[in-house]
């Protein structure tokens, strides 16, 4: 029981058995906490976490908003479809989006952005030299 007749495929309910680990899958994949897919969502972390431990399937609605906050098709996240994930340049989906946001300010408002961006790269960089500095000492 569970293949289709006669095809020795999962049938469309054995595939959604695997929502709950796929919609974690690419929530840590974006770089996305419970907490901020639940927000972008516009639901409970609870509901997240009852999703991702396949106790509840979200409704229609709610897997429309997942997948586009996902940057996935609602075929990669309910069937498991890989063609339908969209690549993302970024790890963190949220640096992601703001980087979308921040192409469309005023030029003075980026280069704000891009001068505070590089300062931390640089404390960043300044940081790793001293501690493989000391490491080597």
């Amino acid at each position: 029981m569970g293949k289709a007749p006669g095809k020795g495929r999962p049938t469309g309910g054995e595939k959604l058995k695997d929502f709950g680990p796929r919609l974690r899958t690419f929530r840590q994949k974006r770089g996305l906490t419970q907490q901020d897919l639940a927000q972008a969502v516009d639901t409970t972390v609870m509901l997240i976490s009852r999703y991702e431990r396949g106790m509840h399937l979200p409704a229609a609605d709610k897997v429309v908003a997942l997948a586009h906050v996902l940057h996935v098709t609602t075929d990669a996240l309910l069937r498991g479809d890989r063609k339908g994930e969209e690549p993302v340049p970024f790890e963190n989906v949220r640096l992601f989006e703001r980087m979308k946001i921040l192409d469309r300010l005023p030029r003075p408002e980026q280069n704000t952005v891009l001068d505070v961006i590089d300062a931390v790269i640089a404390r960043h960089e300044v940081k790793g030299v001293a501690e493989r500095h000391s490491v080597a000492s």
